[in-house]
């Protein structure tokens, strides 16, 4: 799914500050956790609408086939 890696990397950075809890690391790295998880979601809802979209277009297109089809064929589409 993943073509490359979205994400600030935190594991070696939070290695890095062991030995350093201050309030603001710790506030940091929440933040940074936090964003990693928007843009994961943001990167699926991105792929699930670039689905929907592609099954849209066929779909389209495959209703303005069947109505040309109706039309030629002497049936109105849409007349009561």
């Amino acid at each position: 799914m993943n073509r490359f890696r979205i994400g600030l990397k935190i594991k070696l950075r939070r290695y890095n500050k062991a030995d350093d809890p201050s309030p603001l690391h710790v506030t940091l790295f929440q933040e940074v956790e936090r964003y990693n998880i928007l843009l994961n979601n943001i990167l699926s809802t991105l792929t699930l609408l670039k689905k929907g979209i592609k099954a849209g277009a066929y779909t389209r297109s495959l209703l303005i086939s069947t109505c040309a089809l109706l039309w030629e064929r002497g049936l109105r589409v849409g007349a009561a």
